[in-house]
C-alpha cells in the first residue's frame, strides 16, 4: 500500500502543469489560451510593445531633420591673400608674387599646404626653399609646415611677364591653402600688364644767401624702367629777378632757364645749381618743371615749387673815424648851455701909464672855465641885467646910510663944542 501511495503522489506532482487547464474547463492544446495573453503580456507579433518603450529604456534615436551635435576642441582656421609688385605689372619685366597665410583659429594648424597657380603669360623664376613646381602650379609646405594660432607665413615667388603681351592685358593668379583638421581658404588675384614707360621726377630746394640772393638746387631722376629721352628742365622768370649764376646745363641768357639734359637711364640722377637775385624784398615763389619724350608712367611728379622770403638789407652804419688826411670836425655846443660854455672874446685895451703897450694875453681856458663849472653845478647864473640893477640898488642904500651917519656925528660934535 505504501508503494501505491508513493506512485500516486509522484504522478500528481508530474502532471501539475496541466491541472489548471483541466480546472479551467478547456482541453489541453485549446487555442483559447493563445488568444488571451496573460496580464502584462502581449500577443505574439503585436506592434504595440515596439512603438511604446517602457520607462527607463534606451533613448529614442535622432530624427533625420535634426543636425548631429559635435563636441571637441576648437580647430584651426586658415586665411590666404595675394599681392603683386609692381602693380600694374610691366610687360616684359620682372615682378614678385607674394602669398600670405594667417591662422585665425584657436589652435595650431599642422601639415599646411600652400598651392599657387600662375597665369599662362607669367613664367616662374627661382622658387624659395620648401616649394616645388609642376607646370605653372607651385606647391609649398606639407607635413613640415605648422602655423601657430594667430601667426602668419609668407612665401614670395619671382616671375617674368611675357614681353609679347598687349598693353592692358589682365593676368590672373590663384592660391589656396589647406591643412589636416583645419578650415582652408582660397583667393584670386587679377593684375594688369602695362607697357614699359619712363618716369622722370624733379625736386628743387632753395637757400637764402647772406647777400639776399637765393641759391637753388634742382635734381632730376628717372624712376622708370626704360631710358627717358629728351629730358628738359624749364624754370620761368620770377618777376623782375635776374639769374646771377647760370649753370652750364642751362645755356642761353635772360631771366628764364631752359636746361636740356638729354637721355637718363633707369635710376639715373642729375643735379645742377643756379642763383637768383630778386629785385625787391618780399616772398619769391617759382616752380621748375621737367618733361621727356613719349608717355610717362606718372606725370604728377614733374613739377616742384619753392617759396622764399627775402628781407630788405639793412644800411651799413657810417664810419665815425675820420680819414688821416681830413681834419676832425669841431664839437658843436649844446643849445641849453651854449651861452655859458662859449669862450669870451678878449678885446685889446690901451696900455696904462708906465705899462708897456702890447698885445693883451687872455687867461688860460682852464682858469676861466673852473669858476663857471662850479657855478653851473648848483644853479644857472642870473642874467647880467638883473645883477647890475641889484648891485646899483644896494650901493645906493649903503651910500645913503653912510651919509646919514656922517651927518649925525657932525651935529653931535658941534653941539659938544668939539672943533
Amino acid at each position: 500500500m505504501a508503494r501505491v501511495a508513493a506512485v500516486i503522489a509522484l504522478a500528481a506532482l508530474g502532471g501539475g502543469g496541466a491541472a489548471p487547464a483541466v480546472a479551467g474547463g478547456s482541453a489541453a492544446g485549446a487555442p483559447a489560451a493563445a488568444s488571451r495573453p496573460e496580464a502584462g503580456g502581449s500577443a505574439a507579433g503585436a506592434p504595440a510593445a515596439v512603438s511604446r518603450p517602457e520607462a527607463g529604456g534606451p533613448p529614442r534615436p535622432p530624427s533625420v531633420s535634426e543636425p548631429p551635435f559635435r563636441s571637441g576642441p576648437p580647430s584651426a582656421s586658415l586665411r590666404i591673400g595675394q599681392a603683386a609688385v609692381p602693380d600694374p605689372l610691366v610687360i616684359g619685366g620682372q615682378a614678385v608674387y607674394t602669398v600670405t597665410v594667417t591662422n585665425a583659429g584657436a589652435t595650431a594648424a599642422e601639415a599646411v599646404t600652400i598651392t599657387g597657380t600662375l597665369d599662362e603669360h607669367v613664367a616662374p623664376g627661382p622658387l624659395p626653399d620648401g616649394c616645388d613646381l609642376d607646370g605653372r602650379t607651385i606647391t609649398c609646405g606639407g607635413p613640415a609646415l605648422t602655423i601657430p594660432a594667430g601667426r602668419s607665413v609668407t612665401r614670395s615667388f619671382p616671375v617674368v611677364i611675357d614681353p609679347g603681351l598687349s598693353d592692358g592685358t589682365a593676368l590672373t593668379s590663384r592660391a589656396e591653402v589647406s591643412a589636416a583638421g583645419a578650415q582652408g581658404d582660397s583667393a584670386q588675384l587679377v593684375t594688369e600688364a602695362r607697357a614699359a614707360m619712363a618716369d622722370v621726377t624733379i625736386t628743387k630746394a632753395a637757400t637764402l644767401t647772406a647777400g639776399g640772393a637765393i641759391a637753388y638746387a634742382v635734381t632730376v631722376v628717372n624712376e622708370g624702367r626704360t631710358p627717358a629721352t629728351g629730358v628738359t628742365v624749364r624754370h620761368p622768370a620770377a618777376g623782375g629777378a635776374t639769374i646771377a649764376d647760370r649753370p652750364p646745363e642751362c645755356p642761353g641768357a635772360g631771366p628764364a632757364l631752359v636746361c636740356p639734359l638729354g637721355t637718363l637711364a633707369p635710376s639715373e640722377r642729375r643735379t645742377f645749381m643756379f642763383t637768383l637775385a630778386p629785385d625787391e624784398p618780399g616772398l619769391v615763389r617759382n616752380c621748375a618743371t621737367v618733361s621727356a619724350d613719349g608717355d610717362e608712367a606718372n606725370t604728377a611728379n614733374n613739377r616742384s615749387c619753392t617759396s622764399t622770403a627775402v628781407q630788405r638789407a639793412r644800411a651799413a652804419a657810417p664810419d665815425a673815424t675820420p680819414a688821416p688826411d681830413e681834419p676832425a670836425p669841431a664839437a658843436e655846443p649844446s643849445e641849453e648851455k651854449g651861452a655859458a660854455r662859449s669862450e669870451p672874446r678878449h678885446e685889446p685895451r690901451d696900455a696904462a701909464p708906465g705899462e708897456r703897450a702890447g698885445r693883451h694875453e687872455p687867461r688860460s681856458a682852464a682858469h676861466d672855465r673852473a669858476p663857471r663849472a662850479e657855478q653851473l653845478e648848483g644853479r644857472r647864473p642870473l642874467p647880467m641885467t638883473g645883477v647890475s640893477i641889484w648891485m646899483l640898488g644896494l650901493g645906493t642904500a649903503v651910500l645913503l646910510a653912510i651919509g646919514l651917519l656922517v651927518r649925525y656925528f657932525s651935529r653931535r660934535d658941534r653941539a659938544s663944542g668939539i672943533p
